[in-house]
C-alpha cells in the first residue's frame, strides 16, 4: 500500500555516456494505490484512495478532487457503480455496455442526451427507444374535427414511466391528421352526460412518506372506469400502500395482521433495500415471504397488483371540450327561445294595451 502524503524520490544514475554519475532527489505527492487478490487469488482489485477495494477498480476521491476524470472516449463493459456523475461534453464521450448505477447526480453541462439514438437532434433529451407493454383498452383522442374515440388492443410503446410528477411549462402532444384514421366528430350529446357521470373526488394518498399528505381533488380510475372506460388503463403492474405498517420478524415470520394469501407479492422495505417478494405461507397473523429477512423489525408496504389503474387525463380534457361545444350549444339554443318568447310577450302586451284602450274608448 502506497500511502498518501509527499515524499522523497531517489533517482540515482551511472555509467551514461556524457554525464557524470550522480543522483536527484524530486519532492513527489502520493495518492492511495493498492492492488489486492480476492480469497481464491485469481481476481485482482485496484484501490485508488482506498486500502479496501471492492471492484476491479475503485475510486475513492479526496475534498475538492474528482476521483476519476477522462478526456476523450471511454468505452465500459460491464456494471458501472459511480456516487456522482458529470459530463462535460456529450460528444462522442462516454459508452457503457451494461449496468450503469449512480448514487449521486448525473450532470451534463454541454451537449445534448439521447437514449435509444446516438443522435439526440429534436430536444436537449431525446428518447427513442421503448417498452412494449400489453394493452387492451379504448381511448380517446384530438383530431381537426374535434373529440373521437376509438379502442386500441395490442402492443403500446413507452418511451418513459415514472412514479412520481412531472414538471415543465408546455407539454406538445402529436396531433397531425396524417397520422390518424379519422372517424368522424365525437357525439356531444353523449359527452356532455358522460361528463355529468363522472364524479370528482376529495382524497389524500395512502403512501405519505412519498407524497405527503395535501389533499388531492382529482377522478378515481375504479368510478371512472365504469363511466368512462375509454380513459382508463388496467394492465399496469405496480404495488399499492394497501397493508403499509411497521412489523416485527420473529423465526422467519413476518408478524402483522393481514390477509394475504399464498402465491402473493408484497412489498417489503428494510433499512438497506425495497424488494417485492413471493408469499410462501401465510396466517392471519403473521406471513412468510421467499427471502428471508435479515432484521429484526421491517415496513410492509404491501401487495403487488396486475390491475393497477392508470387515467388519462388529456382523454377527461378533451370529453370537457366536446360537453362545454354541447352545453354551449343548448346555451345558445335557450338563448333564442328567449328571445322568442319575449319578442311575442311584447307582441302580446302591445296588443292588450290596444285593446284596453279601444274597450276604454267605446265606454266613454
Amino acid at each position: 500500500i502506497l500511502k498518501s502524503g509527499y515524499a522523497n524520490l531517489y533517482v540515482h544514475f551511472e555509467n551514461i555516456p556524457g554525464y557524470w554519475d550522480g543522483h536527484i532527489t524530486v519532492p513527489i505527492h502520493k495518492g492511495s494505490l493498492v492492488y489486492r487478490e480476492d480469497s481464491t487469488g485469481k481476481v485482482g482489485c485496484v484501490g485508488i484512495g482506498t486500502d479496501k477495494p471492492q471492484a476491479k477498480l475503485h475510486v475513492k476521491s479526496s475534498p475538492g478532487l474528482d476521483g476519476l476524470r477522462v478526456e476523450g472516449d471511454t468505452k465500459i463493459e460491464g456494471h458501472l457503480q459511480v456516487d456522482s456523475f458529470a459530463i462535460d461534453k456529450l460528444q462522442g464521450g462516454l459508452q457503457v455496455e451494461g449496468n450503469t448505477q449512480i448514487s449521486g447526480n448525473l450532470s451534463v453541462t454541454k451537449g445534448r442526451v439521447g437514449l435509444g439514438t446516438t443522435n439526440p437532434t429534436n430536444a436537449f433529451l431525446e428518447v427513442a427507444g421503448h417498452v412494449a407493454r400489453v394493452v387492451n383498452k379504448k381511448f380517446g383522442y384530438l383530431g381537426p374535427n374535434g373529440a373521437s374515440k376509438s379502442t386500441f388492443k395490442g402492443n403500446k410503446n413507452w418511451g418513459i414511466y415514472t412514479r412520481h410528477s412531472i414538471g415543465a411549462y408546455d407539454f406538445l402532444a402529436h396531433s397531425d391528421a396524417r397520422i390518424k384514421n379519422i372517424l368522424g366528430r365525437s357525439n356531444a350529446p353523449e359527452d356532455l352526460k358522460t361528463l355529468m357521470d363522472i364524479e370528482i373526488t376529495d382524497y389524500k394518498l395512502r403512501d405519505t412518506i412519498a407524497n405527503g399528505s395535501s389533499p388531492q381533488k382529482k377522478v378515481i380510475g375504479q368510478q371512472l372506469a365504469q363511466t368512462f372506460p375509454q380513459a382508463v388503463g388496467k394492465k399496469l403492474t405496480e404495488t399499492v400502500p394497501d397493508i403499509y405498517q411497521e412489523a416485527e420478524v420473529h423465526d422467519g415470520w413476518i408478524v402483522l395482521d393481514t390477509n394475504l394469501e399464498v402465491g402473493d407479492r408484497v412489498k417489503i422495505v428494510t433499512e438497506n433495500s425495497e424488494e417485492v417478494s413471493d408469499v410462501l405461507e401465510a396466517e392471519p397473523t403473521r406471513f412468510r415471504v421467499n427471502v428471508t429477512p435479515q432484521t429484526s423489525s421491517l415496513f410492509v408496504y404491501g401487495r403487488e397488483v396486475n390491475d393497477f389503474h392508470t387515467v388519462d387525463y388529456e382523454a377527461i380534457s378533451m370529453l370537457n371540450v366536446s360537453a362545454t361545444q354541447e352545453q354551449q350549444r343548448i346555451i345558445e339554443m335557450q338563448g333564442r327561445r328567449v328571445a322568442e318568447l319575449e319578442a311575442k310577450v311584447e307582441q302580446m302586451a302591445a296588443e292588450h294595451t290596444r285593446e284596453i284602450a279601444s274597450l276604454t274608448k267605446h265606454l266613454r
